[in-house]
């Protein structure tokens, strides 16, 4: 019996400017001219990021043969001028500080655009899902709170700021952890598509060649948000081999912004000064209700370490009570000092906080 042999035409639709991945498992390669017998650059990753900057109007016409289906497609297209980049990073050394050790090195050549994929995945991305890089993400100055309402001094001081958020009643510090969509607190599924290039190491020390480390690949992220807050169901999803990784984060989102007060008392407290940064030890802290009841099961308290606040350092405040306002807040972590990959917000890890607003000196508090 004859093997039965499929032809398939394909015609591939290619714009300028636009982001594509390529599709070919074996790779595909780069060269100097538009030309099969041209000498070879390199070749192309499956699933490498490519920019296409120009056609060039010479067709070629493909026989590709499927090993693991046994079929036969017929495609067609043309030979483009394509961008591509590699990204690089450069080991530390003892004592070495960069600004920046990560290196995007980008490069030209001519492929057959057969092979090329348009980087859309409705597979995996519902078409009433918001594109993640279309909203609003604001920060301001560390340490920075706004109020919301329009009698608080903050307005008067940056009404610019305050103008678009005038119906949130709710103080925020405004991170990542939050998202807008023209102004207003996003409720809603989020996507993000991000193609990684190749990843190369380059080690100064033993003064090693550039080293392959890793990708290319192709990550989809999914998450859903609350009232802005990223909360629910977050979704990874690699889309070249199918594979699907989900996390719940639930926030309290009633929590947030709702003002509490607490009376603590300290005895000593120590300072640590690394290299890097003060660290805060209180010594003997005792927590009181308003009425001035012990509270002995109160959880962690991290003000001095979340905070760096003033009252902590005045020693005067020492075996005093301390009424303390605070709200919890949805901050990203501080996260370590020095170098680190660059977090997407699936990897990122933000927590409820207890953000002081004001602390005041009880003098005939009893307890």
């Amino acid at each position: 019996m004859k093997k039965l042999i499929l032809f398939l035409l394909l015609v591939p639709l290619v714009s300028f400017g636009q982001e594509y991945y390529v599709s070919a498992r074996e790779g595909l390669n780069v060269r100097e001219a538009p030309d099969a017998k041209a000498k070879k650059i390199e070749t192309l990753l499956y699933g490498q990021k490519v920019t296409v900057e120009s056609e060039t109007g010479i067709k070629l016409t493909i026989n590709d043969f499927d090993q693991s289906s046994g079929d036969t497609k017929i495609i067609e297209g043309e030979w483009v001028k394509i961008e591509y980049a590699k990204t690089f990073y450069t080991i530390l050394g003892d004592g070495d500080i960069y600004s920046d050790p990560y290196e995007i090195k980008k490069y030209e050549g001519y492929i057959f655009n057969g092979f090329l994929k348009e980087a859309s995945f409705p597979q995996y991305i519902d078409e009433n899902y918001i594109d993640f890089n279309s909203m609003d993400n604001i920060r301001l100055p560390e340490g920075t709170v706004v109020y919301f309402n329009e009698d608080d001094k903050a307005y008067e001081s940056n009404p610019s700021i305050i103008e678009y958020f005038k119906d949130v009643e709710k103080p925020k510090s405004l991170t990542s952890c939050y998202k807008y969509k023209s102004g207003i607190l996003f409720s809603g599924i989020a996507y993000d598509i991000i193609l990684s290039d190749p990843f190369y190491e380059i080690n100064p020390i033993n003064y090693s060649p550039k080293k392959y480390k890793s990708g290319p690949k192709i990550d989809i992220y999914i998450a859903e948000f609350k009232n802005g807050v990223l909360t629910g169901k977050q979704k990874r999803i690699n889309p070249l081999e199918g594979i699907e990784t989900e996390k719940i984060k639930i926030i309290d989102i009633d929590q947030i912004g709702v003002e509490k007060e607490i009376v603590i008392k300290y005895s000593d407290l120590t300072i640590e000064f690394g290299d890097l940064q003060e660290y805060v030890h209180v010594n003997d802290v005792a927590f009181f209700d308003l009425d001035g009841n012990r509270i002995s099961d109160f959880p962690p308290f991290n003000f001095w370490v979340d905070n760096r606040e003033s009252f902590l350092f005045d020693m005067n405040n020492k075996n005093k009570f301390l009424k303390i306002k605070y709200f919890p807040e949805y901050i990203e972590p501080k996260g370590q000092y020095g170098i680190q990959d660059k977090i997407h917000f699936f990897n990122s890890d933000c927590n409820l906080y207890n953000i002081v607003k004001e602390v005041e000196v009880i003098e005939d508090f009893n307890s």
